[in-house]
């Protein structure tokens, strides 16, 4: 986010077709294929983001790939944060900014979350939404 326009104006040829990352995510990925798995796989690099993954998505592993990376940040404590205490959980805004493809699969949100997690969350529980953190992602290792 510190390069302005770096996601919706600098132009990249994708398979010949000229597109903006924000055009090549919304556009040919979430759109096409109508999965919110997808959210957990094409992340940004910011710290907010799911982790980003280290090997190439291909036609034989994406079923599985995207199975196991959304449950990789659907169990993740930095990115779905849970308070006992009050019986809330704080998540990600990519669960507010994208409502419509998780409201597509037919269940709450809640509902959702917990087909991916291993501890389920109580469905008393009240969500929140926390603040996005833009700021790059500091490689580890």
């Amino acid at each position: 986010m510190d390069e302005e326009g770096f996601f919706d104006e600098k132009i990249h040829l994708v398979a010949g077709e000229k597109l903006t990352l924000n055009q090549l995510e919304i556009n040919k990925m979430l759109k096409s294929f109508g999965d919110p798995r997808f959210q957990f796989v094409l992340a940004c690099a910011a710290m907010s983001c799911p982790q980003l993954a280290n090997f190439a998505y291909t036609p034989d592993n994406i079923e599985m790939k995207l199975n196991e990376r959304t449950k990789l940040a659907l169990n993740d404590n930095r990115f779905i944060r849970i308070n006992a205490n009050d019986h809330k959980i704080r998540i990600s805004k990519i669960f507010e900014w994208y409502s419509e493809d998780f409201k597509s699969t037919g269940k709450d949100l809640l509902a959702y979350i917990n087909d991916y997690r291993v501890n389920k969350i109580p469905p008393s529980y009240s969500i929140e939404y926390y603040q996005y953190d833009w700021r790059l992602n500091e490689r580890k290792g």
